[in-house]
């Protein structure tokens, strides 16, 4: 079964003379669904870039005056939060 014949169940002259205009129409539809598509995605990964960056700022901004040690557990924590968050 070829993927023409699946498509295209009926040919131009069973479907009458809009046959052109319709598929023309579901190209159009096509090609809008697959836009939105793309603008949803890169608007959550604008989100969560957006939180990640507030999350290290806010670390950085933390962090300061902390010792060494109570660093390196903060910053896995820090970590953690941000692979979660994605």
């Amino acid at each position: 079964m070829s993927i023409e014949n699946e498509l295209l169940r009926q040919s131009e002259k069973e479907y009458g003379e809009h046959y052109r205009s319709h598929y023309f129409e579901l190209y159009k539809l096509y090609v809008e669904m697959a836009d939105k598509i793309s603008e949803r995605r890169q608007s959550a990964n604008s989100f969560f870039l957006t939180i990640n960056t507030v999350i290290v700022g806010l670390a950085s901004y933390l962090q300061l005056g902390q010792t060494e040690e109570a660093g390196h557990l903060f910053y896995l924590i820090i970590s953690i939060a941000g692979m979660i968050i994605c």
